[in-house]
């Protein structure tokens, strides 16, 4: 319960931020849009970790994991670009430590 709780101000914070992300972009049509597709192979174990995941990744600024298949995140971006994979795998990362489930991405 406790590591629950730790990730919640992070969850919050990428909530807000995301929402505002996304409000900007519609609203402010020569903001940047290069939509595409990231697949993300998580080393989490499948459970509560892959879905905790999946939702911190859909809280991330113009993002949206779409689906999953065996250890496959599919993450819609409304920009593709590095930055979106340094920001799922340092996710992953911070998941891992947190909920203590062994996994080292």
């Amino acid at each position: 319960l406790l590591s629950t709780i730790a990730l919640f101000p992070g969850f919050v914070g990428r909530s807000i931020r995301g929402g505002f992300d996304v409000a900007s972009r519609a609203l402010h049509g020569h903001l940047p849009i290069r939509p595409g597709w990231y697949v993300h192979e998580t080393k989490l174990p499948p459970g509560g970790a892959r879905v905790a995941l999946g939702s911190v990744v859909s809280l991330l600024p113009g993002t949206l994991v779409a689906g999953s298949f065996g250890d496959r995140l599919y993450v819609h971006c409304l920009v593709a670009d590095d930055e979106i994979v340094r920001a799922v795998e340092g996710e992953e990362r911070r998941i891992a430590r947190t909920l203590g489930d062994g996994a080292e991405p």
